[in-house]
Formats: structure tokens, C-alpha cells, sequence
């Protein structure tokens, strides 16, 4: 049998730009987030988590501007399962709109809400996303 190795490198969905400001004191500015990008397209990764658009008017300019930079990639944003993230995300020049609804009991008790609620949250905010004709993804939080 004449398998083709796989190439990781493309199958690898990068959220150093996004989960990277997760720990303590920790921001980057715009020049860091541009070198990172660079440094990750460098390596052959080929998607890239860019954001969180709910973070606020100067993480949506600095998304935006990381898509400006051109580089042959697929740029996306990760979102929570709301109707306002979606939409912040609709807005962005990216190709990919990632959307995280929770899964384990203990996150749907933390949002009030069971297996059914979810269930008809990811069919509206699907119904919602694919609207922008982009790239849409769904994560399982904590599962």
C-alpha cells in the first residue's frame, strides 16, 4: 500500500494568539500578536485562532488587522455560544468563526442550562453564523 505521510503542520488549529493571554499578566500588543503570526506561518501552520471579538473594541482592530497582513492562512475567531459573540465575529474579515458551547454538566449547570437548551442554542446560533458564508466550527467545552 503507498500511503502519502501526513503533513500536521496544516492539520493543526493554533490558539497561541487567542489562549496565549490566558495566564496571568500576560497581554500582547499588536506587534507581538504580527510576529507570533509570522512565526506560526513560518512553520506551516495553516490555521490560527486570531481572537476572542468579545474582548473588545481593540482586540476586534488587532483581528482585524492580522487578517490585513495577507498571509495564505485561515484566520479565525473563537467565540462563546452567544448571539452577540457570533455577530461580533460575522462583522471580522476572518474566514473561520469558531463557536464553544458548554457540554459537561458542570458548565451547562454554570450557564443554567441542560442538554435540550444547548441543543437548540447550537441550532440557532448555526442557523446564525452560517449566514456570514464563512468557515464555522463548534468546540465542546470542557468535555
Amino acid at each position: 500500500m503507498n500511503k502519502k505521510p501526513l503533513n500536521f503542520a496544516s492539520r493543526i488549529i493554533d490558539t497561541t494568539l487567542r489562549d496565549g493571554e490566558q495566564g496571568v499578566g500576560i497581554a500582547f500588543n499588536i506587534n507581538d500578536k504580527m510576529r507570533m503570526l509570522k512565526a506560526l506561518v513560518d512553520v506551516g501552520v495553516r490555521e490560527i485562532e486570531v481572537g476572542i471579538p468579545a474582548m473588545g473594541k481593540r482586540e476586534r482592530s488587532d483581528i482585524e488587522a492580522l487578517c490585513l497582513l495577507g498571509f495564505p492562512v485561515a484566520l479565525q475567531t473563537w467565540c462563546r455560544a452567544k448571539k452577540e459573540d457570533v455577530e461580533m465575529a460575522m462583522d471580522l474579515p476572518v474566514s473561520g468563526i469558531h463557536i464553544s458551547f458548554p457540554v459537561s454538566e458542570e458548565h451547562m449547570s454554570i450557564w443554567g442550562m441542560g442538554r435540550l437548551e444547548v441543543l437548540h442554542l447550537l441550532e440557532e446560533l448555526l442557523t446564525l453564523a452560517k449566514r456570514s458564508k464563512k468557515k464555522i466550527s463548534v468546540g465542546a467545552q470542557d468535555a
